[in-house]
């Protein structure tokens, strides 16, 4: 299977900024599949403009505020996402803050989704 530019250019990110907060999981996509929690922290109109499929919003301004939403996940693995990657960083160290474990920093959507589409 021919991997895409794109594709090849995230991994080699992921190499070198480990730092970044990226999922460092190769089972992120498997875990979707498996009935995850996705968690897309982009504002309101990010989401709107395009989301993964069954994924709810909570902006990262909010997150403190669904804190009881995560805590009845009973170790469902939690998928975080953004744009970049960024974000979901963050707020997987909010989460872990909380104590809120199983989460994992999905990166960001174009790069979530184009994984989704190539595991299909």
């Amino acid at each position: 299977m021919k991997k895409s530019p794109l594709f090849v250019f995230i991994i080699l990110i992921k190499l070198i900024y480990p730092s970044l907060g990226f999922a460092d999981n190769s089972n992120i996509v498997e875990k979707i599949q498996q009935g995850a929690l996705l968690v897309d922290v982009r504002t309101v109109r990010e989401f709107e403009s395009g989301a993964l499929p069954n994924a709810i919003n909570i902006p990262l301004s909010q997150l403190e505020q669904h804190l009881d939403l995560f805590q009845q996940q009973n170790n469902q693995p939690i998928i975080l996402y953004c744009r970049s990657g960024r974000r979901s960083g963050i707020a997987k160290k909010i989460l872990d803050k909380y104590k809120i474990e199983n989460t994992y920093n999905g990166g960001g959507y174009r790069s979530l989704l184009l994984q989704l589409k190539q595991a299909r």
